[in-house]
């Protein structure tokens, strides 16, 4: 069984990184496979409710706490615009999930896109 805490994100470069430690709660060593979700409510777009954008794998042993770290690339949060013929981020809060399935949330964080 894992716990997460400390989730954060922040914008580095293009990229959205995130990051939490992860606790290991079980009794023998194991692996945590991190996904991240993203999500737009405020989206003028047609976009699923929830689309993943990043994942990650740490071990650690039992009882043990480590750091997570997923970098979102800021294409995985855009759109491809045909007007422009790029790839284009709305101006719109992102919602990041981090979870160990696309049923489930451990914590969820905010990011703004830097336009």
């Amino acid at each position: 069984t894992w716990e997460c805490s400390e989730v954060t994100a922040h914008w580095e470069s293009d990229d959205v990184v995130v990051r939490a430690t992860v606790l290991n709660t079980g009794r023998r060593a194991g692996k945590f496979v991190g996904q991240i979700y993203a999500s737009a409510p405020e989206s003028a777009l047609a976009r699923p409710n929830r689309w993943l954008v990043g994942w990650g794998v740490v071990r650690a042993n039992a009882e043990e706490s480590i750091p997570f770290e997923v970098r979102v690339p800021r294409v995985k949060l855009g759109h491809f615009d045909a007007g422009t013929g790029k790839y284009s981020l709305e101006d719109v809060a992102f919602q990041l999930a981090l979870a160990t399935s696309s049923a489930d949330s451990e914590a969820t964080v905010t990011v703004t896109p830097q336009l």
